[in-house]
């Protein structure tokens, strides 16, 4: 910016007959001049959306600290007041889901994650999140179908992968079950989670011992 300000200076003091040192003709001026008003008008037109951008970010963390320290009533009115200015973002309707789950009221929660699944298909955490809810509500087969949905989507997700096996043996399919077991014991001690590991690693050997192999 600042250097096409130089020339268009150096190029204004010299004599109309003359031409600049690289070439360009006095006529030819204005053409800088609209080059330097549409650089600062791309720069005026990218603040305010970066400053929105910013905003959205810091509020949605606090949304986020709200419901981790289940506060959930002002992280709802976080997510609420985000989708009033976002209503097609799959997170935010991911998000305002949790919260209300958190506080038992399922049907809303139900409703939340479908609309994030509506506006993302292949949201594989708002598959989890609405399978765990189907499995909270005895709904077992949606909820089966849901978590493979998730897995469809993220092979590795591995939260999926342990619900989907625990809703399995729920289900008495003891031999998927333990498979589906077995892999997501393998990738929570690949990522060194290794309370998760043992959680799984119980849950698998209550299985197998279901089927006699223990």
């Amino acid at each position: 910016m600042s250097g096409l300000r130089s020339r268009l200076y150096l190029s204004l003091t010299l004599s109309p007959l003359l031409l600049l040192a690289d070439g360009v003709l006095l006529s030819q001026l204005p053409s800088l001049a609209q080059e330097i008003n549409l650089a600062e008008t791309n720069v005026a037109q990218m603040q305010p959306q970066q400053q929105r951008q910013q905003q959205r970010r810091q509020r949605l963390r606090e949304g986020n600290e709200h419901l981790v320290n289940q506060n959930y009533e002002a992280a709802e009115a976080v997510f609420r007041e985000l989708l009033q200015d976002y209503p097609q973002d799959s997170l935010l309707r991911y998000k305002l889901g949790n919260v209300l789950s958190a506080q038992y009221r399922y049907e809303e929660a139900s409703d939340a994650y479908q609309e994030a699944i509506r506006l993302n298909r292949d949201h594989a955490l708002a598959y989890n999140a609405l399978g765990n809810l189907r499995a909270n509500q005895g709904r077992l087969e949606e909820a089966v179908s849901l978590y493979e949905r998730a897995l469809e989507i993220n092979d590795s997700y591995v939260e999926a992968m342990q619900n989907l096996g625990r809703v399995l043996a729920q289900l008495e399919r003891f031999a998927t079950a333990s498979q589906v077991l077995s892999e997501a014991l393998e990738l929570w001690l690949e990522r060194d989670e290794i309370w998760k590991a043992l959680e799984v690693a119980k849950l698998l050997e209550q299985v197998n011992a279901r089927r006699g192999l223990v």
